[in-house]
């Protein structure tokens, strides 16, 4: 997440960051995706995600929070 404040993450590297499969990271990703949290962006070989502006305030409110 503290890479998604600041600028855009890759599935792999997310996946590898947390140390779980490729597609468990893509299933989870997608729902985010879906409640309005990330934004996904595909490349030809690469997809990677972004934080919109719903998703900064959550994940700021976490980070206060904790």
């Amino acid at each position: 997440m503290r890479k998604l404040m600041k600028d855009k993450a890759f599935l792999r590297e997310i996946a590898k960051e947390l140390d779980i499969p490729t597609s468990t990271a893509a299933y989870h990703l997608k729902r985010l995706t879906q409640t309005g949290v990330l934004q996904e962006n595909r490349g030809v070989y690469h997809v990677w995600y972004r934080l919109t502006d719903k998703g900064r305030r959550l994940a700021e409110d976490v980070a206060e929070a904790s």
